[in-house]
């Protein structure tokens, strides 16, 4: 059965709710026994656990070195490709901004 996270796990479960799920501390638990029972929803075919991102160490599915994995190779703002590619950008505005400047002066004149 699956477990999800999401930043907001109480819209997911109200979701789950109106499609017929039943979730919360009153539902039994066959198989996600480890679930948190306020983030646990079942239906007849099957059970999924809603967990928030302050909860994925509490994950049996998935490890914290798994999302680390996914999540390491994704580029931050500061990656050299972007430093070059803003330094790209500054450059060509000042270029194009000391063009407009030479241009106003020899038109006063």
């Amino acid at each position: 059965m699956p477990e999800m996270m999401t930043k907001y796990p109480e819209v997911a479960i109200r979701i789950l709710k109106n499609a017929g799920f039943e979730c919360g501390a009153n539902v039994k638990q066959q198989i996600l026994t480890q679930c948190p029972k306020e983030r646990f929803c079942a239906t007849k075919t099957g059970e999924i656990c809603i967990y928030d991102v302050q909860g994925i160490a509490s994950m049996t599915q998935v490890s914290t070195a798994e999302i680390y994995n996914q999540v390491s190779h994704v580029p931050t703002m500061y990656d050299w490709p972007n430093a070059v590619l803003l330094g790209i950008i500054f450059i060509l505005g000042m270029i194009i901004g000391r063009r407009r400047r030479v241009k106003r002066t020899s038109e006063k004149d």
